[in-house]
């Protein structure tokens, strides 16, 4: 938010102690309606991610309705992927998901993936890279899927009209003072698809270590503190492209015990709201910046927009305030869904050392987001 209409808590101030988690449910009074009750599901996965992520489940719904969510199984997959233009935008934690969701839409023996539907969640990562993926693995101390005739960002197109596309965002390699984002180009990209369905985020790369072991350039400290605007020009491509559905992924959870090094030392200095560092983060920014960016709004970006679960958990309310403001937007051409796979997220699933990749929850992750496209009319339709 700009210093003109920053009504948001000040979120990073509120959580004690370096390893704070920002749950996205602490906002429920925000929304205007459950995404299908799927936060419910998220919930649930959340407290046994091993047992719940892939299983059906059922609850009952304050209108004492009985709602049902599917488990991962090739109807689900065929219900809520098949046939539909899906193109998704966004970092390596999309990129992740892209090339989870190619490999399950081209098995070639779709009934062969029922079984994950029975199992735990690690038994299905080990039983579909080891019996069903033939020559794929889960690879290093992170556990990324690799696979021998799999690209890094796969291109998807069945027989049946099914196509996915991952754009990845407009930069290469790491982060720099000298990256600026610009979006024209991807924009393009996307209404030339003319998807269906749009998937998006690119939270991680919003968010600072400045002066530390994370230092970005002024002009994404800009993208952020105009976060808003980013998400509004997503909403634009989505119904200048056709689209019927947009889904805005949450910045994922960022498990600051699995930091070390730099990082740890950053995540402490940054907790603990260091004067020292914070005015440091301050000037560097204020150097370059733009001189309508107002000095208030560069010492929010700072104090909130840090790399670790409270900056996180900062931009997903923003997420979440903006979507409930676009649900009651009459001008709103599309539909707006949040994937809140940040609080199925734990740090069971992320190595030290990387804090924020959890590479073996993609299969929950496709399950959720098919729990979503399957319930809502637009999509189904």
């Amino acid at each position: 938010f700009s210093s003109a209409d920053h009504n948001v808590e000040n979120t990073a101030s509120t959580h004690e102690g370096t390893n704070s988690r920002v749950h996205s449910s602490s906002y429920e009074n925000i929304f205007s309606h459950s995404y299908c009750g799927v936060d419910h599901l998220i919930n649930t996965i959340h407290s046994d991610p091993e047992y719940v992520s892939l299983r059906p489940w059922s609850t009952v719904d304050q209108k004492n309705e009985t709602i049902h969510f599917a488990g991962l199984d090739h109807n689900l997959l065929r219900d809520a992927y098949r046939g539909r233009r899906i193109v998704i935008l966004g970092d390596s934690t999309l990129r992740n998901l892209n090339q989870w969701l190619h490999k399950l839409l081209s098995t070639e023996n779709e009934t062969s993936l029922d079984t994950l539907s029975s199992m735990n969640l690690s038994e299905a990562n080990n039983f579909i890279t080891t019996q069903v993926w033939k020559g794929c693995s889960l690879a290093g101390q992170d556990k990324h899927l690799v696979c021998k005739t799999m690209l890094m960002t796969p291109k998807t197109n069945l027989y049946d009209g099914t196509m996915v596309r991952f754009i990845s965002g407009p930069t290469t390699g790491t982060l720099s003072v000298d990256v600026c984002f610009n979006f024209t180009d991807h924009f393009v990209s996307i209404k030339k698809l003319q998807p269906d369905i749009i998937i998006a985020n690119m939270g991680l790369w919003f968010l600072h270590f400045q002066t530390s072991r994370r230092t970005v350039g002024s002009c994404i400290a800009e993208t952020w503190i105009n976060y808003e605007e980013w998400l509004e020009s997503l909403v634009t491509v989505a119904e200048e492209s056709g689209a019927k559905v947009l889904v805005l992924k949450t910045t994922n959870f960022i498990c600051a015990e699995k930091y070390v090094g730099a990082f740890a030392t950053a995540n402490i200095l940054y907790s603990n709201h260091d004067n020292v560092i914070l005015r440091a983060c301050s000037d560097n920014i204020r150097a370059n910046a733009s001189d309508t960016t107002a000095d208030i709004d560069i010492a929010n970006y700072c104090m909130n927009g840090t790399f670790n679960d409270a900056g996180s958990g900062y931009l997903n309310e923003r997420l979440y305030r903006f979507v409930d403001k676009k649900q009651h937007d009459s001008k709103c051409r599309v539909k707006l869904h949040v994937l809140n796979d940040h609080d199925i997220q734990s740090c069971k699933y992320t190595p030290l050392g990387n804090a924020r990749h959890y590479h073996e929850m993609n299969l929950a992750r496709i399950r959720i987001l098919g729990n979503i496209m399957t319930c809502d009319e637009t999509v189904s339709g």
